[in-house]
């Protein structure tokens, strides 16, 4: 099976210019690949280990949609969503030296959270009326409402 993981860079307005000091744009500033099937995967089902430097850790939830790919020519030509899932996209916010967003995004192994249950999805665009992203952190025993 071939397989493949596409973030969004600045997923919605003011996101990279409030983490990176960059121009504000409307649309996503970019998308980049993460591959998942290497020992050094970021994501390890519903555990995420802590960096070992930096503080104000933030916990970034996010739906999670996997896609069919549909080629024509050898080239991709439709993405066809089937499965949604949730994940924890975690990032330093205080880094001493880091000049990027990526060397704050991805410290190792088990770096990002991604829910073991997936549910079926056969479109986007009802998708925002028929699902709302909550986000519950558990510290200290003690389980947090941290939706937005």
């Amino acid at each position: 099976m071939k397989c493949f993981s596409l973030g969004i860079i600045g997923n919605f307005s003011g996101h990279l210019s409030g983490a990176e000091k960059v121009a504000e744009s409307t649309l996503p500033n970019g998308v980049f690949v993460v591959n998942g099937l290497t020992e050094r995967t970021v994501s390890t089902g519903e555990k995420i280990t802590f960096p070992p430097h930096g503080t104000n850790i933030q916990a970034e939830p996010e739906f999670v949609v996997k896609f069919k790919v549909e080629y024509a020519d050898n080239k991709v030509a439709k993405f066809i969503p089937n499965a949604m899932t949730v994940g924890n996209d975690m990032t330093i916010r205080k880094l001493e030296g880091a000049q990027k967003i990526a060397e704050r995004k991805a410290w190792g192994e088990a770096s990002k959270g991604l829910a073991t249950h997936w549910w079926p999805v056969s479109e986007l665009e009802t998708f925002t009326e028929e699902y709302k992203l909550i986000s519950i952190v558990k510290r200290d025993g003690e389980y947090l409402d941290y939706t937005l």
